[in-house]
């Protein structure tokens, strides 16, 4: 009888990370097992053969014939302890939910498009320096700081096609899944059936057919997923790829709230490989990071075609009445150029950060507002839906026909969202394709299922929120107009000038990728903000001296580790009674830390519960570490360690 330690997708109460069990064969380590646990059964990867215990072993119930890498096994132990999360959440991000059940054949995908050679692929100056400075460092993590339009995805397809030659695999992960349609159309013109896709939109029978045709595979393939995707057990790894690695969707914020390119760090390091972190606007902290010694930094700083024809830019003053027009919310210059957009039969983008139809509905003769029940925010209006949306928790409310205060019949709605601009773009252009793009649409409406009717230009003018300002080449759009560039500028938060900057410059970068003319109508009621001038200016090097100058001062990352503990009840007494416990059991440790709070969150009552927290920053992160440990196991607690905002 052999005896092993093994990592259990099941919590264990005392703690610990290893169970042992017994078997009668021997098994490999790493190999996907089914054991016993009390009741109930649950999936295991070996971890190594122990000695025999001086206490009663169960038996492991079924071996698989999938072997687990030791470099991911060692990552997840890793990732286990610098987050503070419970291995077997970890183990359930590497293992698929159920190994034993029947599953239909999905279907085989179609690949029509013609197999290019690599030989073809054209590299600019600036692009073969970049591939050779990667090759050549000693740091395993490299910052790809490339302006929109550098030929950052060339470098991708020129370091994975050495790697396959290598034989050796590469993982390629996009903050979106809208994003993976494009580069898999990309990539699959050069490496064909060697490109798998991953990501939340495949079915649970597609993404075990992926996982098993990944642990199993011989031959060296080419993954591209969303965030999920750097947990497949991926085997002769070569090289991670994290594009667009800026976006604050990287973060997951269930459970375990790992910072994707945090954990892609440890998994390169373990298979002592190369990380390349992609972006326009690379965050604050990682480029500090990689500043400071972390990485090396490479700057791509010219188009990937000299050809390529940069846009003119117009900032719009909209306080000024002369730039409003028959739609109030746009300007003059802007409609102008919707209509020689489209009278070239081009395509006009338009980006506005907010859902609805209205933000705000309230009474014009005492200022009563509507608010969710639950929640106590305004509701959105939706008019196609003909209702009032809570966009916290999704509750509903018919429209008020009068004021529950003081009975006036002057009920109005304030504030301009997507579904508005979309409907009163089809009153102003009823014969044009128009089509919205945000968190709202549908699987079938999604940017990610219509992206060749966008890249072909059978949609005339597309609208939408954030989602529209990644990463997207639609070589026929010739108008940019960004509707209300300050929209989330006054939010109390460290990062929202980044987020601010980031998100219009992304939108900016749609603009310019062809030999044609181009424009970009850049509408905002703070035209003197530093955060606009330096985004309508595409500067990241100025903004990054300013924003990194802000954070050493009021003492945010980079130069302090931040954690964010809740608490929620069903009421606000039972919620401030708790978290002044939480505090003074943090004041307790007697830790060399600075605390914040107790006060109630940005949005303090959620689905009918009480939220409030505590922030605490530190010099050193393991004393947050400490304070995660001493923490009550209560379903009515919850920390982030390392938060990207603290407003969510």
């Amino acid at each position: 009888m052999y005896y092993y330690k093994v990592l259990s997708t099941l919590s264990i109460p005392n703690g610990d990370s290893f169970l042992t069990y017994s078997f009668k064969d021997l098994l490999q380590n790493g190999q996907v097992v089914k054991v016993p646990f009390g009741k109930k059964t649950a999936y295991a990867i070996v971890y190594k053969k122990t000695k025999k215990p001086d206490f009663d072993t169960k038996d492991i119930l079924k071996t698989y014939d999938f072997l687990i890498n030791e470099e991911l096994i060692k990552t997840m132990l890793i990732m286990a302890n610098y987050y503070q999360a419970p291995i077997n959440q970890c183990v359930k991000l590497v293992l698929p939910k159920d190994l034993d059940k029947k599953r239909r054949n999905t279907k085989k995908e179609n690949h029509s498009l013609k197999e290019k050679d690599i030989k073809d692929l054209l590299l600019s100056e600036q692009q073969l320096e970049a591939i050779d400075k990667i090759k050549k460092s000693q740091k395993n993590t490299t910052i790809l700081h490339g302006i929109t339009g550098s030929g950052k995805t060339n470098v991708y397809i020129k370091l994975i096609s050495e790697q396959l030659k290598n034989n050796k695999s590469a993982l390629l992960i996009v903050p979106e899944i809208a994003l993976t349609t494009q580069l898999e159309d990309t990539l699959k013109e050069y490496f064909k059936d060697q490109v798998l896709t991953y990501h939340s939109s495949h079915t649970e029978a597609m993404k075990f057919k992926i996982w098993e045709k990944i642990v199993t595979s011989k031959t060296p393939l080419i993954i591209l997923g969303a965030r999920s995707s750097l947990f497949l057990p991926v085997n002769n790894l070569g090289i991670i790829i994290i594009d667009e690695f800026h976006e604050p969707s990287l973060k997951q914020e269930a459970n375990p709230k790992y910072q994707t390119q945090r954990v892609a760090a440890i998994l390169a390091k373990e298979n002592n490989i190369k990380l390349i972190l992609g972006s326009a606007t690379p965050s604050i902290v990682d480029y500090h990071l990689a500043k400071t010694g972390a990485g090396q930094i490479i700057e791509m700083t010219k188009k990937a075609s000299e050809s390529f024809k940069k846009p003119s830019i117009e900032v719009i003053d909209m306080r000024k009445k002369d730039n409003h027009s028959q739609i109030p919310y746009l300007s003059p210059s802007l409609l102008n150029s919707i209509d020689q957009s489209l009278k070239n039969d081009e395509q006009v983008l338009l980006y506005l950060n907010r859902k609805g139809s209205a933000t705000i509905t309230l009474c014009k003769n005492c200022g009563w507002t509507h608010l969710c029940s639950h929640c106590h925010i305004p509701t959105v209006l939706y008019i196609d839906k003909n209702k009032l949306l809570c966009n916290i928790c999704g509750r509903s409310y018919k429209i008020p026909t009068s004021c529950p205060e003081c009975k006036s019949v002057e009920i109005f709605h304030r504030g301009v969202g997507t579904r508005m601009l979309e409907s009163d773009l089809k009153a102003l252009y009823p014969n044009k394709k128009i089509a919205r793009f945000d968190s709202d649409n549908n699987l079938t409406d999604s940017l990610h299922k219509r992206y060749h009717d966008l890249k072909t230009g059978k949609i005339d003018i597309i609208i939408g929120t954030q989602i529209v300002a990644k990463g997207l080449n639609l070589p026929r759009l010739s108008t940019l107009g960004i509707v209300q560039a300050d929209s989330g500028l006054k939010l109390p938060d460290f990062s929202t000038n980044e987020r601010v900057f980031q998100l219009i410059t992304q939108a900016i970068g749609r603009v310019g990728r062809t030999n044609k003319d181009s424009r970009i109508i850049l509408q905002t009621y703070d035209p003197s903000n530093e955060i606009i001038k330096f985004a309508s200016q595409s500067d990241y090097l100025n903004f990054y001296q300013e924003e990194i100058m802000n954070r050493k001062k009021l003492g945010f990352p980079p130069f302090r580790f931040l954690l964010k503990i809740t608490t929620n009840y069903k009421t606000e007494k039972a919620t401030i009674f708790n978290i002044k416990k939480l505090k003074k059991l943090i004041l307790d440790l007697n830790l060399n830390v600075d605390i914040f709070g107790p006060a109630p969150e940005f949005y303090e009552l959620i689905g009918g519960k009480y939220h409030w927290q505590i922030i605490i920053k530190a010099k050193n992160r393991k004393d947050l570490l400490t304070i995660i440990q001493h923490l009550p196991t209560n379903s009515a607690i919850s920390y982030n360690l390392d938060p990207i905002s603290l407003l969510y």
